[in-house]
């Protein structure tokens, strides 16, 4: 038999639940013992389980979609930093894109902020020509606002494998909900014959 995927565990999940609420349904398997505390718990690990698998499929969405705006950004500023300052302010520029190339994916994440770091520092610096680097930078479009627009992009997706990992208690919620499935389910089985009353629960189509 084809192992179940999350999301086919979950519809089973909530046709059983919803079943429940057929009054023949809920009066015959009250007679094992199913009681609101019962029906309640099950709602409650469904809600739990649904919103981790919404969790692990929305995050890395997420990541993918700023990675790609994130190549967009380098795609897009490099070739300008790299033609202002080795143009105008070489000795800058040597200090500005040393060890700094196009590159795409998650290589991203570590040469961007370097970039983002010098030019900080340009802002900051002592030395007039840097400061004048980085305001003909300024000038050109590449703004302190736009720096940081694109670093809270490199902190997103810095924080998607946390967010992953948060999503991998899919693994537990869901675990706990079809353990309370199995149980009810198996019991309502072995309690009601009736086709029409298993339809109710999702037992057959």
């Amino acid at each position: 038999m084809a192992r179940l995927t999350d999301l086919q565990r979950l519809q089973r999940a909530l046709a059983l639940l919803a079943g429940l609420g057929h009054p023949e349904v809920r009066a015959a398997l009250g007679e094992r013992g199913l009681s609101d505390q019962d029906v309640n718990e099950g709602l409650r690990l469904l809600n739990d389980a649904v919103l981790t698998f919404h969790e692990g499929a929305i995050a890395p969405h997420r990541g993918a979609d700023a990675l790609r705006l994130l190549d967009a950004w380098e795609n897009r500023w490099l070739p300008i930093i790299q033609a202002t300052l080795e143009r105008r302010f070489p000795e800058v520029a040597n200090v500005v894109l040393r060890n700094i190339s196009r590159t795409r994916g998650v290589e991203l994440l570590i040469t961007l902020p370097v970039l983002f770091d010098r030019l900080n520092q340009l802002e900051h610096a002592k030395d007039d020509a840097q400061r004048r680097a980085r305001a003909e930078l300024a000038k050109r479009g590449l703004t302190s606002v736009e720096v940081e627009q694109a670093r809270q992009l490199v902190s997103q997706i810095q924080r998607v494998p946390a967010s992953r990992a948060a999503s991998a208690g899919r693994g537990p919620a869901l675990d706990a909900l079809w353990a309370w499935y199995l149980e009810w389910s198996k019991t309502a089985r072995s309690t009601i014959v009736e086709r029409r009353l298993l339809r109710v629960l999702g037992f057959i189509k």
